[in-house]
């Protein structure tokens, strides 16, 4: 299943076939410079037969990736209202600004892996889209000045150019971590490497206060520069996602409507049950070096977002065993107010995805540091790793509904409608 499940559905989250609503209906003629080459158009008349579970799904997509969309905008204003006027206040709203692209940036990733958008590179990227909107962690070093090495990163240096193909050119170039673009490397230019950016580091210096060093390269002119052009290719790439996901191009549905109900159903929960695995594994790593991400201090928000963003998939039919729904309001969920017993967790673990779920998201909240030193108990990453592990455990269960012979279509019935 791992060779087939991105083959199959490379393009699937290209399309959806509910009505578009009138935020989305804004967004849908808003493409990036880099937008993906035109997709075939098809008659409204096409007969495409989707699972309620598939439509729920792509709905959701488009609804999570255009909040992320309209937050990338409001990030750029803020931004750009900091590079106009640069004191404490402005530089504060942009950091706030940026905590909240970056909460609804994480609900959006989770419609990956699966073949979709995300999946896909743009142009001739050697990286999927996802890389390039949100490859974490990065080097704040390759970036920016770090306490110990003031004139490290690309901004103390005389080159690249900080132009957008440069920056693009530099991306992964070298290793993963050394990201040029991307809402994490806007993190660095806005928080610092460890938080101690202040709004002078935008403020451009006078003649007379400029050393011999800056006089080579000028690192506050290149951070404001830089700062404005991450921002607008961060806001022109989830342009190009929204695109990518118009209702309008109904190409895609209709080709996985090519295959049974059954194999929608297993693409899609193989997709989810992968990306909670690489959730449950990013935060075992976390766990041995958190205290080397300090930055704005929430990378908690890894893993609480994606889950909160699960939670409104798991109000479908296809978990009616257990369903979230069924079970807890999904605004208990929403608000972190949901609470349950140790004892009954377990009890209910071998049948209950939707209970393992409400308690990996509240496990992921207490995740965030509570003191100025930073400090988190080991008990509670292994209560969230239990946890991720146990709810992925009932979605592999899930699976099993579907024969292991289900995924039968070549790859290229979806490639040749």
């Amino acid at each position: 299943m791992k060779q087939l499940l991105p083959t199959l559905i490379t393009f699937f989250l290209l399309a959806a076939c509910d009505t578009s609503t009138p935020e989305s209906s804004t967004l849908e003629s808003s493409t990036g410079k880099d937008s993906a080459a035109p997709n075939q158009r098809v008659s409204n008349k096409s007969a495409v037969e989707l699972s309620s579970y598939v439509n729920h799904y792509l709905k959701q997509a488009r609804s999570q990736c255009a909040s992320a969309l309209i937050d990338a905008r409001k990030l750029d204003t803020t931004i750009e209202q900091l590079l106009k006027q640069t004191d404490p206040n402005h530089l504060t709203n942009a950091q706030q600004m940026w905590l909240s692209a970056q909460n609804s940036w994480l609900s959006c990733s989770l419609y990956r892996p699966n073949g979709g958008p995300l999946d896909q590179p743009l142009n001739t990227d050697p990286f999927p889209l996802y890389e390039r909107i949100g490859s974490w962690p990065v080097s704040a070093g390759f970036v920016d000045s770090l306490p110990d090495y003031p004139y490290s990163g690309i901004i103390n240096s005389p080159a690249p150019e900080i132009t957008r193909q440069e920056l693009l050119d530099q991306h992964q170039l070298t290793a993963p971590n050394e990201a040029s673009v991307g809402l994490y490397v806007i993190e660095v230019l806005l928080f610092g490497s460890h938080g101690e950016r202040s709004a002078e580091d935008f403020t451009p210096d006078s003649a007379e206060e400029t050393t011999p060093e800056e006089e080579q390269v000028n690192a506050k002119l290149r951070r404001r520069a830089y700062l404005q052009v991450s921002s607008s290719i961060y806001l022109n790439d989830l342009k190009s996602l929204m695109g990518q996901l118009d209702p309008q191009l109904a190409v895609y549905p209709q080709s996985l409507a090519k295959l049974t109900l059954k194999q929608q159903h297993k693409l899609l929960l193989g997709g989810l049950h992968k990306r909670i695995e690489d959730i449950r594994t990013e935060f075992n790593d976390i766990r041995e070096q958190y205290q080397d991400y300090p930055l704005s201090q929430s990378w908690h928000q890894r893993a609480v977002q994606p889950l909160k963003a699960t939670a409104l998939l798991f109000k479908n039919k296809v978990f009616k065993k257990g369903a979230l729904a069924d079970k807890v309001p999904i605004n208990e969920v929403l608000t972190d107010k949901a609470q349950h017993q140790e004892g009954d967790l377990k009890k209910q673990r071998d049948e209950q995805p939707g209970e393992l779920l409400i308690s990996a998201i509240n496990s992921a909240e207490q995740l965030k540091p509570a003191d100025t030193e930073n400090v988190i108990s080991d008990s509670a990453f292994e209560k969230l790793n239990l946890e991720l592990q146990a709810l992925n455990t009932a979605l592999a269960k899930k699976l099993l509904n579907y024969s292991a012979n289900t995924i039968t279509a070549p790859a290229e019935q979806l490639h040749s409608q």
